[in-house]
């Protein structure tokens, strides 16, 4: 969550984070004094956030109805790569952003190291990943729907910090 913030000259206030899980972005988010949102699949963890006051959706980002413009930062780690529609919520991300806004992405991604030493027998094919992405077509994707790629840090994931223009 700080390396988020840091992004920003002032301190931002609202953030999302697609596909919240346990909630440890989001509560990382509220130690920040931050106003956290968030959206799950997993309807046990959305009903134990909600019980301790975050504002949490069951489902998916795409079919939720979220406010446009509303947040500084969308939190989308471990996400997109469990997408159905990965464009769409890329869209999502760059709807519910502010102008000036920043979506910070962590993901998998074919080209790094462990999968170019291992091939096809990569540990991260399957466990319900739907989609794997090139860093030049994960790039372009982000970049088509209305972001300007500010930062991006390749290792085992990729972590890419996004601007909303």
């Amino acid at each position: 969550m700080k390396a988020a913030i840091d992004f920003f000259a002032s301190k931002p206030k609202r953030v999302y984070d697609m596909g919240c899980g346990a909630g440890t972005v989001m509560m990382a988010a509220k130690e920040e004094g931050l106003e956290a949102w968030g959206n799950d699949v997993n309807k046990a963890a959305v009903e134990m956030l909600s019980e301790m006051g975050f504002n949490v959706q069951h489902g998916f980002t795409e079919e939720l109805e979220l406010p446009s413009e509303y947040f500084e930062i969308v939190m989308n780690f471990d996400y997109l790569e469990h997408s159905y529609t990965p464009l769409e919520d890329l869209k999502v991300c760059h709807r519910i952003l502010k102008p000036g806004g920043l979506m910070y992405l962590k993901t998998l991604y074919l080209d790094c190291p462990s999968h170019r030493e291992k091939g096809e027998a990569w540990q991260l094919f399957g466990s319900g990943h739907f989609y794997y992405f090139s860093m030049s077509v994960l790039k372009r994707m982000i970049e088509s729907v209305g972001f300007k790629i500010e930062n991006v840090l390749e290792g085992q994931l990729v972590f890419i910090a996004a601007r909303r223009v």
